[in-house]
């Protein structure tokens, strides 16, 4: 009877210091990936004089500006207007992946949210007057360069049901159109989101 349990305390004794060596190794090996893991690059999110006005209309109208939601992923976008929430999501996550330097993140962040606020003033007038586009003559949206035009083609990919392929296109090209006009964005906002 003494043997058996000297046994079984032996087992024991051993499992634990199994266990805990396993442990111990486990945190070793996490703590090495850890500090080998190359730290993510980060740029602020700071908006310029000419954008910052842009987040303040945005706010009025009570659009909140989110970042990196599940659809970042889904749709591997640079941001997306969610018409059902109210929201614009920047991906800055997906933005690090390509910019090489604080200015190019900047751009594209700002690009991205005026490319959106134009979206959100093209609902607005979509919901109001029943019309999905703010009016941007034809001419000036097949004008935009190719590699624009490239971009609208994939942004277009993911569609709306609601829209001809026609309309669809020229959805997008206004969002693109407006990228680097946020006082044109603004004044939308206001002529088609007011109440």
């Amino acid at each position: 009877m003494f043997k058996s349990r000297l046994f079984i305390l032996c087992i024991l004794v051993f499992s634990a210091s199994v266990a805990y060596g396993y442990h111990s190794e486990m945190q070793a090996k996490r703590s090495s990936l850890k500090a080998v893991e190359p730290s993510p690059i980060q740029f602020s999110d700071q908006l310029d004089d000419e954008y910052s006005p842009l987040q303040v209309a945005l706010d009025r109208i009570g659009i909140k500006v989110v970042k990196n939601t599940e659809i970042c992923k889904q749709n591997n976008a640079v941001g997306w207007h969610q018409a059902n929430s109210g929201e614009i999501i920047l991906c800055t996550d997906r933005m690090l992946e390509t910019a090489t330097n604080q200015s190019s993140y900047q751009d594209l962040l700002q690009s991205t949210l005026a490319h959106e606020a134009a979206h959100v003033a093209q609902f607005c007038r979509r919901y109001k007057r029943g019309i999905p586009t703010v009016g941007v003559d034809m001419d000036k949206l097949k004008a935009l360069p190719a590699n624009v035009q490239n971009e609208i083609k994939i942004s277009t990919r993911i569609g709306d049901a609601q829209l001809s392929p026609a309309l669809e296109w020229r959805v997008e090209a206004e969002g693109f159109y407006y990228e680097n006009r946020p006082s044109e964005v603004i004044s939308l906002l206001e002529q088609y989101c007011k109440a």
